[in-house]
């Protein structure tokens, strides 16, 4: 399968692309039979399409870290491409997969690791998203849906699942065909939620940090960011915080606090002034000649 993938990639001029494998969702506990299964996933990969060229995206609620004591399940040498979620996507231990050239995103998760992704929440919780990448250097955030709502009423109910509490889950577009069900004309495309909007303010926020950097200014990004976002992901469950005391008092009682609605203190700056104001120094810096 993966020999024919990139036959039809490279037939196109399309293998210039970055390209990954979505196979194993949300792994569980990876015991050693499950990262062996891994493994033969990626070397079947590599021998189809050729060492790199299709990489096998892990995803999963397990830090990484905490794998890497037992070389059974250990998955270095076996991921090149890491999403585990916000609260898993331990910096310390991912920061040497980046400098060898691997992928390291995070998956949603909620407070304190990052911004909630409900409809109940504040503009600025998945600005976070963007803004958390740059703080810590990733290439992105992974989505395991966005347009994913009820299927008999997707313009009201916007969950794939009646009984998930989190409204808004794997939902930052609505379907413009199904306009009509709200009384509003169909148009011919997707219609983006204002949660979509804040998201694109977070990515704009490392395009700005970006472009900084080119000028020779990264340093300058770097304290901007720190200042509305000082501490995130596993990071933010390392800190002597309420929010760190919160989440692990939840884990024991063997709730899922953040994951339902991110109840925990957020760490990062929650007055929108604050955002707007790192968003003009940003510009402000990049304007200026010195």
């Amino acid at each position: 399968g993966a020999k024919a993938f990139w036959d039809h990639l490279t037939a196109h001029h399309w293998d210039g692309k970055r390209v990954f494998a979505y196979i194993v969702d949300e792994g569980g506990e990876m015991l050693p039979k499950k990262v062996a299964n891994l493994r033969k996933l990626q070397e079947a990969l590599d021998a189809g399409a050729g060492k790199g060229h299709i990489n096998l995206m892990w995803t999963s609620h397990t830090n990484p870290a905490t794998l890497a004591g037992n070389p059974a399940t250990d998955l270095r040498g076996v991921i090149r491409w890491w999403a585990p979620n916000g609260k898993a996507c331990d910096p310390e231990f991912l920061a040497p997969r980046l400098k060898l050239g691997e992928t390291v995103w995070f998956y949603h998760h909620g407070h304190p690791a990052v911004g909630v992704h409900a409809v109940n929440a504040t503009g600025v919780e998945l600005r976070t998203w963007g803004t958390i990448c740059w703080r810590y250097k990733l290439s992105g955030s992974f989505w395991w849906a966005m347009d994913l709502t009820d299927a008999r009423d997707p313009m009201n109910v916007l969950v794939y699942n009646r009984e998930d509490s989190r409204f808004g889950n794997g939902v930052l577009f609505y379907s413009g065909a199904r306009l009509p069900d709200i009384g509003v004309p169909a148009i011919d495309g997707p219609v983006s939620g204002l949660r979509m909007k804040a998201y694109r303010r977070g990515l704009e926020d490392y395009e700005y940090c970006w472009l900084l950097a080119r000028k020779g200014k990264g340093a300058v990004a770097d304290a901007l960011i720190r200042k509305v976002i000082p501490v995130a992901l596993a990071d933010a469950l390392r800190q002597p915080s309420e929010s760190a005391a919160t989440s692990e008092k939840a884990e024991q009682a063997g709730t899922a606090i953040s994951r339902s609605g991110g109840r925990e203190k957020a760490p990062w700056k929650t007055d929108p002034n604050d955002w707007y104001q790192m968003r003009e120094a940003l510009a402000a810096a990049m304007e200026s000649r010195d």
